[in-house]
């Protein structure tokens, strides 16, 4: 059943057929205007982010010590995804604090695995950590 050229503009000349196209026209835009929305929200996150991080690590030049960091080996962490963990346990975000251990002097400390220590030998490296830094 082939339609003739004619029949095909007539109907999408009718009123019901225009509708149909605005209708769908609209909600491309509005679906775009969406993630057009996201993407200005996730970019302006990645620039505070950065921001937060480049003034966190200009703090700790300022010391003029540096700091080492070791992310914790139970992780199983690519290269990337160490890197993020660090940058995050840099700004003091709790669920990469926990992960990462860090360090004023490339010490034994950073050597031992926390995984294998006790709980009591965290807490006592953790002490005297803070007693270094007082």
């Amino acid at each position: 059943m082939k339609k003739s050229v004619e029949e095909i503009q007539n109907k999408l000349d009718s009123p019901d057929c225009k509708n149909s196209i605005l209708m769908v026209t609209h909600k491309i835009l509005q679906a775009n205007v969406h993630a057009r929305k996201m993407l200005k929200f996730a970019s302006d996150n990645l620039n505070r982010s950065v921001d937060e991080l480049q003034n966190a690590i200009f703090a700790q030049t300022v010391e003029k010590r540096p700091t080492y960091y070791k992310v914790n080996s139970s992780c199983n962490a690519s290269n990337n995804s160490a890197a993020l963990l660090i940058a995050d346990a840099v700004l003091h975000k709790p669920q990469a604090v926990q992960l990462v251990a860090s360090s004023t002097n490339n010490s034994i400390e950073m050597d031992k695995t926390w995984e294998l220590m006790s709980e009591l030998d965290k807490d006592e490296l953790l002490q005297k950590k803070i007693i270094r830094e007082l």
